[in-house]
């Protein structure tokens, strides 16, 4: 089949995005050139799932809490109408410019994506990595801002379910 020629990619389903149901969402503003994305032959992606925040040049950029005094994940909406898979979608980066969407996160949000790092069996929390990539944890600590709890996703591929627990990493130790 053609599929077998394309490329896939890391996706997410929202389950509860307060942001979505409130507009704040960021639009219209570029990505920083040092947002992680994904290579796939000569094409540059960032895919759907990325912890990011408003930079103070007006771009997206990677989530650091000390930097960002908020944090939104990247969902871009399918725009797919050839093949409806969620995993054929990612926002492409043409000539070092792409515009990703994304959703302000609160406590309580919750999203379910395959865009992490780490150890699915015995996930019990999450902490935002400096790509902005998930990074799973087997238990709570100063950094974790999420729960995680192993699912999957629609296609039966291992996923996470992460809830905002907190929007920044306690200060000290």
């Amino acid at each position: 089949m053609i599929t077998r020629y394309l490329p896939t990619f890391k996706y997410m389903e929202v389950n509860n995005l307060t942001g979505l149901r409130t507009g704040q969402v960021l639009a219209q503003f570029k990505a920083n050139e040092a947002i992680t994305t994904v290579s796939k032959g000569e094409y540059k992606f960032i895919e759907n799932g990325l912890i990011v925040g408003l930079g103070s040049d007006g771009t997206i950029e990677n989530y650091d809490a000390k930097k960002h005094a908020q944090p939104f994940v990247h969902f871009t909406e399918e725009l797919n109408t050839f093949l409806d898979e969620l995993n054929r979608f990612a926002v492409e980066v043409v000539d070092g410019v792409a515009y990703p969407r994304a959703i302000g996160l609160y406590v309580g949000d919750t999203f379910t994506t395959n865009n992490y790092t780490g150890t699915y069996e015995g996930a019990k929390a999450a902490k935002v990595g400096a790509t902005g990539v998930l990074e799973l944890q087997s238990a709570v600590d100063n950094d974790s801002l999420f729960i995680a709890t192993p699912t999957t996703m629609p296609n039966g591929d291992e996923g996470v379910e992460f809830t905002c627990f907190r929007l920044a990493p306690v200060a000290g130790e």
